[in-house]
């Protein structure tokens, strides 16, 4: 779950910057929750993985058991999910799938929707963030090579950034809030000015 609330924050922040905030295709409630659900769609491949884990699990009476230990105790399950079920995940963290979602997009809207592109982003930070056994095939199923990303999602190194980034994230936006709450209180001081200035001048 940290990993999907980076990508929201990311996408927030970048939502902020002028070029983007005012452009009609970001604008609009319908618009922000189609950008936000792009910025975390490719994670819904692990949720698929997840759930499809808990029905094997359920569906065979056996005791809920997740992390390390599932490895020794599922061993059939755990193999298939590294192995052809892994498939879902890289699919889902594919710019080839972004590529097929333009498409889509552009087949029915005739123009290019440009929320889709946070998938992009969300791979490109994840290729970035995962290593190892999370690494991607961000070209899957074209070409089936992997990026090992500088740090892995998981590690201490990557929790570190993490939480720096939320500190940093959160004291900019109580400065923002709090300019905003001066510019409010400065635009009712002059409003009462103008108000106090058309009563002397109807006196």
């Amino acid at each position: 779950m940290p990993d999907e609330i980076s990508h929201i924050l990311w996408t927030y922040l970048i939502l902020k910057h002028p070029r983007l905030s005012n452009r009609k295709e970001f604008k609009g409630r319908k618009n922000a929750a189609a950008t936000y659900f792009f910025s975390v769609f490719p994670d819904i491949g692990n949720l698929i993985l997840i759930f499809l884990a808990l029905w094997v699990i359920s569906s065979n009476g056996l005791p809920m058991v997740f992390g390390h230990h599932a490895e020794g105790m599922y061993p059939e399950v755990y193999d298939v999910f590294m192995g052809s079920g892994k498939n879902i995940y890289y699919a889902f963290h594919s710019y080839v799938t972004m590529g097929l979602l333009l498409g889509l997009f552009y087949l029915i809207m005739r123009k290019i929707y440009l929320p889709v592109l946070f998938t992009g982003f969300h791979i490109t930070l994840d290729i970035l963030t995962h290593a190892e056994g999370n690494a991607l095939k961000p070209f899957y199923p074209i070409f089936d090579f992997k990026i090992n990303g500088l740090l892995n999602w998981g590690s201490w190194e990557f929790y570190v950034i993490e939480i720096t980034l939320l500190i940093i994230y959160t004291v900019w936006l109580v400065r923002n809030w709090r300019k905003e709450k001066e510019k409010e209180k400065e635009g009712e001081k002059e409003k009462e000015k103008e108000k106090e200035g058309e009563k002397e001048m109807e006196k």
